[in-house]
């Protein structure tokens, strides 16, 4: 089925107005537009199934500097905003900082966790973390800093530690922390964990730790295992086995953040195509499962995107396969986000880099510059025929962000970065039925 681009552009006319009364209702699709005049990224949503609410992550600038802060919106089930509110984190002299959020996570009915950086402009970082109300008073609101000797800490992730009232940071460092037996001239930026207690920020192991090997690694998610231990996903440099170029590392360690298991994965020994010493095979989405982890990402060649990929990690850090996904349209792109539909598939999102489809090939006489893009696979990473689409405003750069299923109606949301040209980008969400389709 193909998406009817038409009333798509109608609707995304007509639904820019985030205090539209006359929004579908809740069980219908929707498409709705959060934010104001000026540049806002797309980053996480959550679904609160105790309020029937959504909660959307992104970074809004509105000064037409380099100046970001963390932007909040909650929404209803038809996509009606509630409110919005932005933080803005500042130095000691009250100077703004460019703060960049990168997750969100439910932590009960009425609190969240949010993670993200803080930088100055002489590139000095900070990990910021925090716990925000479902009312969004940033008042009531608690947020900490982490800092290192270098002042070079960025964060990733958060997860709330089972069974007790502490988290667990993921994030980056270029400073090694003393138990990283990496060599720091090689070592490039390293994997940053460190539990944390939710009252004080207090470190609960004594110490933080860095872990990873030669060149930069990434990280990406973390995630608490079922005896436990942690998982870690991210992106690393180091050339291992028959994987060179920027491949998937997993990390797997005990319940004091020690490594037990480790792994460098990537598609250059699976896909039979030439040059594959040049591929970046880079994480984007990761998806646990009771079989292990689902990785989503973009395999490129010296930095123009090749295709999409799906990669299977074992609950023993093992790579069980990587799968190029392909497209319809025959078009580069890139896969951000993965979740599972109720009718066992996986639907993943992300987006087509250029949206220049041949039209002998297609029938198709579309010319669009970045599209979202919607596939959907099978377990063993397949794709399903007829259902692969794309969608967006007809003039900028749009992408699928953040992809997840509602618990009991089984539709899809989406939440994306949508370019109104001008300046002005906006977060979009996007209720799809339980087939991905907008119908």
């Amino acid at each position: 089925m193909k998406f009817p681009k038409l009333l798509i552009g109608a609707l995304l006319l007509a639904s820019c107005s985030v205090t539209d009364n006359t929004s579908p209702i809740p069980s219908d699709i929707f498409i709705k537009y959060f934010g104001e005049s000026g540049v806002h990224r797309a980053v996480d949503v959550v679904y609160n199934e105790a309020h029937g609410e959504f909660m959307l992550l992104g970074s809004q600038n509105l000064g037409g500097d380099l100046t970001t802060d963390f932007y909040f919106a909650k929404a209803d089930e038809g996509g009606n905003l509630i409110e919005a509110v932005s933080k803005d984190f500042t130095d000691s002299l009250g100077e703004s900082l460019i703060d960049v959020p990168k997750k969100l996570v439910q932590l009960d009915d009425d609190r969240y966790l949010v993670i993200g950086t803080s930088a100055n402009t002489s590139e000095e970082t900070k990990l910021v973390w925090g716990i925000v109300g479902h009312d969004l008073n940033m008042d009531n609101a608690t947020f900490y800093e982490i800092t290192n000797a270098g002042n070079d800490l960025e964060g990733a992730d958060i997860i709330k530690v089972e069974g007790e009232e502490s988290v667990l940071i993921l994030g980056s460092a270029l400073t090694l922390e003393p138990n990283d037996l990496a060599n720091p001239s090689t070592a490039g930026r390293q994997f940053y964990l460190s539990k944390r207690a939710m009252a004080d920020n207090s470190e609960v192991w004594g110490e933080s730790r860095t872990t990873g090997v030669v060149g930069n690694d990434i990280p990406l998610r973390v995630f608490q295992r079922a005896d436990g231990t942690f998982a870690v996903f991210g992106s690393t440099q180091e050339q291992s086995g028959d994987w060179s170029g920027t491949n998937v590392r997993v990390v797997f360690t005990n319940i004091y953040g020690e490594v037990d298991a480790s792994g460098v994965y990537g598609l250059d020994a699976t896909t039979e195509v030439s040059n594959l010493n040049q591929f970046n095979d880079v994480p984007y989405d990761v998806l646990q499962t009771q079989a292990g982890y689902k990785v989503v990402g973009g395999s490129s060649i010296t930095g123009a995107s090749h295709t999409s990929f799906l990669m299977e990690i074992t609950n023993q850090a093992n790579l069980q396969y990587a799968t190029p996904i392909s497209n319809d349209f025959s078009l580069n792109s890139q896969a951000f986000t993965i979740t599972r539909a109720f009718n066992g598939n996986y639907v993943i999102m992300g987006s087509y880099n250029s949206f220049q489809p041949n039209v002998t090939e297609t029938g198709l006489n579309e010319s669009r510059l970045e599209e979202a893009m919607v596939i959907q696979v099978d377990a063993f990473g397949n794709k399903i025929e007829d259902i692969d689409d794309f969608f967006g405003l007809e003039s900028g750069n749009d992408r699928a962000i953040r992809a997840i299923t509602l618990p009991v109606t089984g539709e899809i949301v989406m939440l994306g970065t949508f370019d109104f040209g001008s300046g002005i980008s906006l977060l979009g969400l996007i209720k799809f039925n339980q087939d991905a389709e907008l119908k």
